[in-house]
């Protein structure tokens, strides 16, 4: 997270329950790496449903919203993160940390497992 805040808004979006995710939140001190921090049960909807990507590309837009090709969504849970972005009609880099199978009805932009992988897909120099 310190590697990739200051160089975009940054959302941090979750499905769960606020108490329970903003404790995690909390817990392991991120919070101040984001401009906007989206939680399912707050908005009334979760991933991979439309409106929670709708609500996270609202809370980043200070003036108007932003070009669709300059959103990336960045996520380990292929069927909510990848399939939801996805449908939403932005970039989906699914960080497959644990190698698991991919869904030949779900392809996202790129795949990557480690952060190494990820910083060249952004422009960031490794």
């Amino acid at each position: 997270m310190d590697t990739l805040h200051g160089l975009a808004p940054l959302a941090l979006v979750t499905n769960g329950i606020a108490a329970v995710q903003r404790s995690r939140i909390a817990r392991a001190a991120i919070a101040d790496r984001f401009t906007a921090i989206v939680i399912s049960e707050e908005v009334g909807s979760q991933k991979p449903d439309r409106a929670i990507f709708e609500h996270a590309v609202a809370a980043l837009s200070t003036s108007g919203a932003p070009d669709p090709s300059r959103i990336v969504m960045i996520g380990d849970g292929l069927h909510s993160d990848i399939k939801g972005a996805i449908d939403f009609g932005i970039d989906a880099i699914w960080f497959n940390v644990r190698n698991k199978p991919a869904d030949p009805a779900i392809v996202p932009t790129a795949t990557v497992r480690t952060f190494d992988d990820l910083y060249p897909l952004l422009g960031i120099p490794g």
